[in-house]
């Protein structure tokens, strides 16, 4: 004789109204029509949702808006944090300290990005040639100048190419003939400081 198991249909009864649900997170999450709830926040409008579903198809809707604005200098931010963040930057307020050296900063990303220097952490991997670097922004830089040899910066009097802005302002030096680099000893003239450096040292090794 077989002997056949018969399964109970359990099911879950709201308290408030007696509607009943086949599980227990489908009875919490209508709870929340009773409460009032709304634990899912967007970042952006900090309009809330009840799943978690709801907030991502909303934030969607933003694309790339930016809807928080400096009233100082009118700067957007998709953020609220971002903007609080830079609101620091005109009040010349640094309430993030580092706990080695006490450098203190506006932002707690620089915050982060300055505790590398102590620890020589180096989270950001160049792909390509394995590589290691501090911060994002220094990685993009490495790929662009070292493996695709990006050049976006162009001189508007000779049309050379380089890949750093800080590199055509320095050529473009040449046009110019500007040398705003002097030494405070001879008043000799360079327009690199890596060249002022070298030359200084020249007068270092007489004395």
């Amino acid at each position: 004789m077989r002997l056949v198991k018969h399964h109970c249909n359990r099911t879950h009864n709201c308290e408030l109204c007696h509607e009943n649900f086949k599980s227990k997170s489908s009875l919490a999450l209508h709870r929340l029509i009773h409460t009032g709830e709304r634990p899912y926040s967007c970042e952006l409008c900090s309009k809330a949702f009840r799943t978690k579903y709801a907030l991502q198809s909303h934030e969607i809707s933003h694309n790339n808006e930016r809807l928080f604005v400096c009233d100082i200098c009118n700067k957007n931010f998709r953020y609220r944090g971002s903007l609080q963040a830079h609101q620091f930057s005109h009040n010349g307020e640094k309430p993030y300290a580092c706990e080695i050296c006490s450098r203190a900063f506006s932002s707690k990303s620089n915050l982060i990005r300055h505790r590398r220097t102590h620890t020589g952490e180096k989270p950001f991997m160049c792909e390509i040639c394995q590589k290691g670097f501090s911060d994002k922004s220094c990685l993009n830089k490495h790929y662009k100048i070292v493996h695709i040899n990006q050049k976006n910066h162009v001189c508007d009097i000779c049309n050379r190419a380089f890949n750093q802005k800080c590199d055509l302002v320095t050529h473009k030096l040449i046009h110019t003939n500007e040398k705003p680099h002097s030494c405070e000893v001879c008043g000799i003239s360079f327009r690199k400081k890596s060249n002022l450096i070298v030359h200084c040292q020249t007068h270092i090794a007489k004395t």
